[in-house]
């Protein structure tokens, strides 16, 4: 034969032989995993995983089982046992021995697959174990974040209260601090318009007059009368004859304004010491039991104060005289002449709304 065909049937012959050297090293192989597929499928028929991270461990071996149960059942039960169980001499691959060694080796395959169909039933069940558990795991994060969520709430609620706090007591001193100023002024300015002599009512009432504009000398008489007007319509209640400095109504009308004061000790208030440093305007009242002309004398000058205030009212036309104090539905005397131990029952006493006197 020519050297060329020689050649080629050697090279034949050598891809023959490599391809079956290949074959018999993928059979030896499958039939090597036979024995540590059995021990992986026993491992996980005898495995009961509960939590979490026993039943993903399972899964995965358990994936990797299969795995190999299916290059089994495509290669050694497949392609392997086909050549093995050939009847015709002339397509055999194997001889006598090979060919028992083969089918041996599917024979034990096919008891592995058997078992892998019990372990894939407790797959099914490992993998609705771990839904469950994936669920109640998210169900369980999702519970803390929102717990963490109402913990940064409530941090922030409280750190947004305690800033309001803080405000709010920043303000609250601010303005006891501006009250202290405010106070220490007027009773200043009082401690000033109650030295010396007084100023008769006219004299009060022009300083006052010639000091501001008709409307704002129209609100001071307007007050002081309203102030006049409580205590003659209840000359028995201190609340109405005692003034505090710090009262808004009377630093409005009278402390921060020039001739205020100097007025109201003219329509016969006096200064008081009091507790905590604060002096009071005080429209004193006689002792009606023990000296009634005295008292009469008293009413007499409230009520002529009264009507001065009253006429220059009119004199305004501007300025309404304000409605006195309220005293529920009992019934007040008209004639306010009479002394009070003629005047039957007093009814209880309600100030001035938002005076504080």
């Amino acid at each position: 034969a020519p050297p060329q065909t020689v050649a080629a049937q050697r090279s034949g012959h050598f891809e023959v032989g490599r391809a079956e050297q290949g074959r018999m090293s993928e059979f030896k192989g499958l039939q090597a995993g036979l024995a540590p597929l059995g021990e992986a499928l026993a491992s996980l028929e005898a495995s009961s995983p509960e939590d979490a991270a026993s039943v993903d461990a399972w899964l995965l071996r358990a994936n990797t089982a299969e795995a190999e149960i299916r290059r089994l059942e495509a290669r050694l039960l497949g392609v392997f046992r086909l050549r093995a169980l050939e009847v015709d001499p002339d397509k055999a691959m194997y001889g006598p021995g090979m060919r028992e060694k083969v089918l041996q080796a599917c024979g034990e395959a096919e008891e592995l697959v058997l078992r892998w169909a019990q372990v894939e039933l407790m797959r099914a069940r490992m993998s609705t174990l771990h839904g469950e558990q994936s669920d109640a795991a998210s169900a369980a994060a999702a519970e803390a974040e929102r717990a963490r969520q109402n913990e940064q709430t409530a941090a922030a609620l409280v750190s947004a209260a305690a800033a309001v706090e803080e405000a709010a007591h920043r303000q609250r001193e601010e303005a006891a601090r501006a009250l202290e100023q405010v106070t220490a002024r007027a009773i200043l300015a009082a401690r000033l318009a109650f030295t010396g002599a007084a100023l008769d009512k006219e004299r009060a009432l022009e300083r006052v007059r010639a000091a501001y504009t008709a409307h704002e000398y129209g609100d001071m008489v307007q007050v002081a009368c309203l102030l006049l007007s409580n205590v003659r319509k209840f000359p028995e209640e201190r609340s109405f004859r005692a003034l505090r400095l710090r009262n808004q109504l009377i630093h409005v009308h009278f402390s921060a304004r020039e001739g205020g004061l100097p007025l109201l000790r003219a329509l016969g208030f006096a200064l008081r010491d009091a507790e905590m440093d604060e002096p009071l305007l005080v429209l004193e009242e006689p002792n009606v039991e023990r000296d009634f002309e005295k008292w009469a004398d008293w009413f007499d000058v409230l009520k002529a104060n009264i009507a001065r205030l009253e006429a220059e009212l009119r004199v305004l036309r501007l300025v309404a005289v304000l409605p006195t104090a309220v005293k529920g539905s009992m019934h007040v005397p008209n004639d306010e002449s009479l002394p009070r131990h003629r005047q039957g029952p007093q009814p209880q006493v309600a100030t001035l709304a938002g005076s504080g006197m």
